[in-house]
């Protein structure tokens, strides 16, 4: 009886050494996310990139292909400066003696400008007559037979009572080709004509 005694209180010492064990032994928890706690899992690492670039000297940028450029001027707020009007051709005051027949000037190449005003100054006892034309190729040859008509216009003499066109008349033409061509076709005379072109 003793002997058994004995046993039952070293059975109960081992039992709360056991128990005590377990109390001060960390239990496994649940890993991040409701995962239980098993094999070692992947560890995912994810990282901002940042940059932080410098450069110094000069840049060196190259394309390639064709690339397409556009400026929209509403949306990235680009100003436009406005070209100014530049003369193209000017005669000078000219002599042309009684008799002359029509004269060709030209060709004068107007292929920069988008608008072109064609200004004839006349001097002399009875009217002249003005044909513009123009042509759209500037490889030669650039004559007269390849071109079309902008206008016929006539110019006043200086002497007339009848005011019509006066004696210096201006035309302006826009998109007018690549080529000017300005024709005189006199009455009696002789006459002083000037003829000026600007374009912008």
């Amino acid at each position: 009886m003793y002997k058994f005694k004995n046993s039952l209180i070293a059975f109960g010492g081992l039992s709360l050494l056991i128990g005590a064990i377990a109390l001060v032994t960390p239990r496994p928890t649940q890993g991040q996310g409701g995962d239980p706690v098993g094999p070692p899992k992947p560890v995912e690492v994810v990282n901002t990139p940042t940059m932080n670039a410098q450069q110094s000297g000069a840049w060196n940028v190259a394309l390639t292909g064709t690339p397409i450029v556009k400026i929209d001027p509403t949306a990235n707020n680009v100003t436009f400066a406005p070209r100014g009007t530049s003369l193209v051709f000017d005669s000078g005051l000219v002599n042309y003696p009684s008799g002359t027949g029509p004269t060709l000037i030209g060709p004068i190449d107007i292929s920069s400008y988008s608008q072109i005003r064609v200004g004839v100054s006349h001097l002399g006892p009875s009217d002249i007559d003005v044909a513009v034309r123009t042509a759209l190729v500037t490889a030669p040859p650039v004559t007269i037979e390849n071109s079309f008509r902008l206008e016929e216009f006539s110019v006043e003499d200086n002497v007339g009572s009848i005011a019509r066109n006066g004696p210096t008349v201006t035309r302006l033409y826009e998109v007018a080709g690549t080529t000017l061509f300005v024709y005189l076709f006199f009455r009696d005379g002789p006459h002083d004509v000037r003829v000026a072109v600007f374009g912008s």
